[in-house]
C-alpha cells in the first residue's frame, strides 16, 4: 500500500469485507467483488487458486494452520489475520457441511483500521451498514435484531416493519412452511451457509446466506450476510452473458429431442455472442464421435480438430484435456488454421463424471483479440450442452432398460399363467420373436441320448422341414451354444463357417442370437433366433434375450415337472381303481367263505386256529382297501369342507358294538366310559373313521386284553375341547417311532408298514387336522413304554 493512502481510503476504494468459500484443497470455489478489486483481476479468473498462494508471506503459515484445524471440524473465530493484496483484514473461518460431513471452508473478514480492535458485531456491523451486501442480525428466539439499508431495499420493506418481527416473515412459503424453515435457523449448530426462499413483494427470490453467531451483551445473536442477487436490469455488461446462459440452460432442461434442442441453443450462441461458427464434438457411450456444426459444415468441423496447433492437433489436446487459443495475439501458432480461412477460435475441453467427453470449438474467420475474455462464458455453455446431451442419453437408457423390465414382466407373468407344455412353449416362441423382430425362432431340447438337438417348436417364414432342424450337440451355431452352456450373438451368421444351412431356406445375410435354456447347471434346451436380411441384432437385444432365456427356461422346468406329476396322479388314480374295486372285488368272496367256514362245528382246533389267521389277514386287506379310499377322498376333498356338530358318544357305541360283533375281536373286553348327557364336536360324518381306526388298532394289537375307550372335556388355555383315550395293554411303542406315526404312509419305514399302523393312522391325522383337533399317542403307564399305549384325541367342542 502507498503511504500517501490511508485504510480508510483503500476501503472506500475496495470495499470493507471479504467473503470466499473454499474446498477441501483450500482452493478458491467463491468470492466476492472486494477480492477481485484487491488482486485486480476480472471475474472467476481466480476460482480454483489456493487462498495461501494469495496471501503475503507473513500471514501465510497461519491461515494455512487454521484452515486445517476447520476443516477437521474446528471453527475460529478468534483475531485471524490475513494480508490480501495491499489490505489487511481480521477474518474468521467456518466449516461447510454437507448432510454432516465437511466439504469446505467458509471465509468472512474485515478491513482491519490501525488500532486492531477486538472484532465485535458492532463493529461489523458499522463496516457493513452502507455496504452493498445484504445484513440482518436475528436471535436464537428467531427474532429479527436489525437490518441494513441494502436488504430492506432488496425487501422493499421498511427497516420499523422489519425489526421484530419473525424470522418466518421475511421467508417466501405458506405460514407452517416458513416457520419450519426459520426454526431451522435457530438451532444450536448452525449451518455455515444456506440458501433461503426470501419473499419480495409476493415472489420467491432464492439468496446465500452466511451465517456467524456472536455474543453482545450476554444475548446469542446470529449474523446473516448475503451478496446481492443479480436482477434483470441491474446487470452491467460482464453479466449479460451470465444472463443468457442462466435462460439457455432453462431450454436445455425443457422437453423435447435433445438432439434438436442442442442444435438450436448453438445457433442461438452464435447470434448472440456474434460468433462465425461453433462446433461440439461428444463421445457416446460406445466411444463414438457425435458432431454439432453451426456456420460450418461437418467437414470443415473434422479438419480444424485435425489441424496442428502448436505441437500437436486440436483433437490430441481435447484427449489430454487442454484447452487452446487462436486469435491475433497468437497468430505465429496458429498458421494451420488461419490456412484454413479461420483466424480466431477457442478450443475448450469437456468433462462429464470426471472423464473427457468431448470439446466445443467456437470462433471468428477474422482475427480477433477479446476472444480470451468470452473463454469463460462459453465453457460453462459448452458444460451446459455436455450435461444436457448426456443426461438424455443416461434418461434414453434408462427408459428402454425400464421397459425392457416391464416388457420381461409381463412376459414372465404370462408365461406363468399356464403349466401347459405346449402352451408355455408357444407363448415362449411367440413373445421370443415379438421382443427382438425377428424372422425366424426355434426352441430346441435334447434327445434321450443327450447328443442331439430336437426342435421341440418353432415359428419361420421359409416352409422348413423339422427333421431338417435337428443337429448334434457342438454342431452348428445351436449346437456350440448346447455344448458349451453359453449364449452368442453372431452378426452376421451367414459369414460364420459353422453356420448349418437348413434345406429349403435362400443363402441371404442374416444375424443370430442363440442363448442356452438353463437353470443352474442343467441345460433344457436352446433358443435360437435370426434376422434375415437387414439390420443385424445389437447387444441390448441380446442382453435382453439372455434375461428372457431365465424366464423361458424356468417356465418350461415348472411346465415339465407339472406334466411329471399329472402322469403320476394318473397313474396313482389307475392304481386306486384298481386296489380299491378289483381287489376289493376279490376279497369280498374270500372273506364271507372264511367266516362261514370258522363257525364250522366240524374244524378241530388247530384247523380253527389257521381259518381264524386267515380270516384276520382278509380283514386286514379290507381294512387296507378302505383306508387307502378314504385317505385319497380327503385328500382330494375340498380342505374347507363344511362343518356341523357331531355327537360322538353315539357313534363310539355303535364302534364298540361293531368290533364286538367281530369273530376276531368278539373275546376281547371293551369297555366305553362317558359324563352324562352328549359330547358335541365340530365335524362331519367321517369322524366315525377317526375313533374306528383307533380302537380296531388297539383291538388288534392289544394281546387280547381289555382297551377302555374314556371321553372327558378338555381344554387348552382358552379352547375347550371333547377328550377320547383309546387306551390298551398292548407291547406298546417305543418312544422314538411315536412321532412316525401319524406320518402319511408313504414317508413310513417298512417295519411300520407292515404292522398296518401307517395307513391307517394317516387317515385319523389328516380327518383331526380337517377338524382342527390334535392326536397324539403316549405310554399307559408314565416312563413305560412297554406296558401298552393311549391314543389321544382332541376335538374342538361345538358351540
Amino acid at each position: 500500500m502507498s503511504s500517501g493512502e490511508g485504510k480508510g481510503a483503500l476501503g472506500d476504494r475496495i470495499g470493507r469485507t471479504i467473503i470466499c468459500t473454499l474446498d477441501l484443497n483450500g482452493r478458491l470455489k467463491y468470492y466476492n467483488r472486494t477480492v477481485e478489486s484487491l488482486l485486480a483481476t476480472d471475474e472467476s479468473r481466480l476460482l480454483g487458486t489456493t487462498l495461501v498462494s494469495l496471501l503475503q508471506n507473513s500471514t501465510a503459515p497461519a491461515m494455512e494452520t487454521a484452515l486445517q484445524e476447520c476443516l477437521r471440524g474446528k471453527s475460529s473465530r478468534e483475531r485471524l489475520t490475513m494480508e490480501l493484496g495491499q489490505a489487511s483484514f481480521m477474518a474468521s473461518i467456518t466449516p461447510v457441511k454437507e448432510r454432516e460431513e465437511i466439504v469446505g471452508v467458509s471465509l468472512i473478514g474485515f478491513l482491519m483500521d490501525d488500532d486492531k480492535r477486538e472484532l465485535t458485531l458492532d463493529m461489523v456491523l458499522d463496516v457493513l451498514q452502507d455496504h452493498d451486501l445484504l445484513v440482518m442480525v436475528y436471535s436464537r428466539e428467531g427474532e429479527i435484531i436489525s437490518t441494513n439499508s441494502p436488504f430492506q431495499r432488496f425487501l422493499e420493506v421498511d427497516r420499523d416493519v422489519l425489526e421484530s418481527k419473525d424470522l418466518s416473515f421475511v421467508l417466501h412459503g405458506e405460514g407452517e412452511e416458513a416457520r419450519k424453515v426459520a426454526k431451522a435457523l435457530v438451532q444450536p449448530d448452525l449451518p455455515s451457509f444456506v440458501t433461503l426462499s426470501m419473499k419480495v413483494l409476493g415472489r420467491p427470490v432464492k439468496l446465500t446466506w452466511s451465517l456467524h453467531p456472536f455474543l453482545r451483551d450476554g444475548k446469542d445473536l446470529v449474523l446473516a450476510v448475503a451478496d446481492p442477487p443479480m436482477l434483470r436490469g441491474h446487470l452491467g455488461q460482464g453479466n449479460e452473458a451470465l444472463m443468457f446462459l442462466a435462460e439457455s440452460s432453462t431450454d436445455l432442461i425443457s422437453e423435447g429431442n435433445p438432439n434438436e434442442v442442442l442444435q438450436s441453443e448453438l445457433d442461438n450462441l452464435l447470434r448472440r455472442e456474434g460468433l462465425d461458427f461453433a462446433v461440439m464434438r461428444l463421445l457416446g457411450w460406445d466411444g463414438r464421435p457425435q458432431l454439432f456444426c453451426s456456420g460450418i459444415d461437418f467437414k470443415q468441423a473434422r479438419e480444424l480438430f485435425e489441424t496442428e496447433v502448436g505441437d500437436c492437433s486440436l483433437a490430441v489436446k481435447m484427449a489430454k484435456g487442454e484447452s487452446c487459443t487462436c486469435s491475433a495475439l497468437t497468430a505465429d501458432c496458429c498458421q494451420a488454421t488461419n490456412d484454413l480461412g479461420f483466424h480466431s477460435l477457442v478450443c475448450l475441453p469437456l468433462r462429464f463424471r470426471g472423464d473427457y467427453v468431448g470439446a466445443g470449438l467456437f470462433g471468428k474467420k477474422a482475427p480477433i483479440e477479446d476472444l480470451e475474455t468470452r473463454k469463460l462464458t462459453l465453457q460453462v455453455f459448452s458444460n451446459q450442452m455436455a450435461m444436457i446431451y448426456f443426461y438424455s442419453l443416461l434418461n434414453q437408457h434408462y427408459q428402454r432398460v425400464g421397459s425392457e423390465f416391464q416388457t420381461l414382466f409381463e412376459i414372465s407373468r404370462l408365461v406363468s399363467s399356464t403349466l401347459d407344455y405346449r402352451e408355455v412353449l408357444d407363448i415362449i416362441l411367440s413373445k421370443s420373436k415379438e421382443l427382438v423382430e425377428s424372422d425366424n425362432c426355434i426352441i430346441y431340447g435334447f434327445d434321450r441320448g443327450g447328443t442331439r438337438l430336437v426342435p421341440l417348436t418353432y415359428l419361420s417364414k421359409y416352409d422348413v422341414d423339422p427333421e431338417a432342424l435337428a443337429i448334434s450337440v457342438g454342431e452348428g451355431i445351436s449346437g456350440d451354444v448346447a455344448r458349451t452352456g453359453k449364449g452368442e450373438l453372431v452378426e452376421r451368421a451367414d459369414l460364420d463357417e459353422r453356420a448349418k444351412q437348413v434345406d429349403g431356406t435362400p443363402e441371404e445375410p442374416s444375424s443370430l442370437i442363440s442363448v442356452p435354456l438353463k437353470i443352474g447347471d442343467e441345460m433344457l434346451g436352446v433358443m435360437t433366433l435370426e434376422k434375415v436380411p437387414g439390420k443385424p441384432f445389437t447387444q441390448d437385444e441380446y442382453r435382453l434375450m439372455e434375461l428372457y432365456s431365465l424366464h423361458a427356461a424356468m417356465a418350461l422346468k415348472n411346465s415339465g415337472r407339472f406334466q411329471d406329476i399329472k402322469s403320476k396322479v394318473s397313474a396313482q388314480k389307475i392304481y386306486n381303481i384298481l386296489l380299491t374295486h378289483d381287489v376289493a372285488n376279490y376279497n369280498v368272496p374270500i372273506h364271507g367263505f372264511l367266516e362261514m367256514l370258522i363257525k364250522d362245528p366240524k374244524l378241530d382246533e388247530r384247523q380253527r386256529r389257521y381259518v381264524k389267521s386267515a380270516l384276520a389277514q382278509s380283514q386286514n386287506i379290507s381294512n387296507l382297501i378302505s383306508d387307502v379310499r378314504k385317505l385319497w377322498n380327503i385328500l382330494e376333498s375340498d380342505a374347507s369342507a363344511e362343518l356341523m356338530p357331531v355327537d360322538i358318544i353315539p357313534l363310539l357305541h355303535d364302534i364298540v358294538r361293531e368290533i364286538k360283533t367281530s369273530y376276531l375281536f368278539s373275546d376281547i373286553p371293551l369297555d366305553l366310559q362317558y359324563p352324562e348327557g352328549t359330547a358335541l364336536v365340530m365335524a362331519d360324518p367321517l369322524v366315525r373313521d377317526v375313533f374306528y381306526n383307533l380302537i380296531n388298532n388297539s383291538a388288534k394289537y392289544g394281546e387280547m386284553k381289555k382297551v377302555d375307550v374314556i371321553v372327558r372335556p378338555d381344554r387348552i388355555g382358552d379352547d375347550e375341547y371333547w377328550r377320547v383315550e383309546v387306551r390298551d395293554q398292548g407291547k406298546g411303542i417305543p418312544e422314538e417311532r411315536k412321532p412316525q406315526l401319524f406320518q402319511r404312509f408313504e414317508n413310513l419305514d417298512t417295519g411300520m408298514a407292515a404292522e398296518s399302523h401307517g395307513l391307517g393312522l394317516s387317515v385319523v391325522k389328516a380327518l383331526v387336522d380337517r377338524y382342527q383337533g390334535r392326536v397324539w399317542a403316549e405310554d399307559r403307564i408314565k416312563g413305560d413304554h412297554g406296558k401298552g399305549t393311549v391314543f389321544v384325541v382332541m376335538l374342538p367342542k361345538a358351540r
